[in-house]
């Protein structure tokens, strides 16, 4: 029997760099939200990151900031 990695010690070995990959700081933890649309919403996201030379996760962010600006939230960073 081969000797496994437990998933937490998989998990804390890699953490840090591949938060770094993505921009989060060591301090923080990223969260997925993950949305259900349809197939036509889906495609018009990923035009309009294409067209504006953008990344889905930066568009993501700039609708979740007019969202908590529309109910007087603080927008993130």
């Amino acid at each position: 029997m081969r000797n496994k990695t437990s998933l937490a010690e998989a998990m804390s070995k890699t953490k840090s760099k591949d938060l770094n990959k993505i921009g989060v700081e060591k301090n923080t933890v990223a969260k997925k939200i993950i949305i259900t649309v349809s197939p036509e919403a889906h495609y018009q996201f990923k035009k309009l990151a294409v067209e504006k030379r953008s990344q889905i996760q930066t568009l993501a962010k700039e609708a979740l900031n007019d969202l908590f600006i529309k109910y007087n939230l603080p927008p993130i960073t």
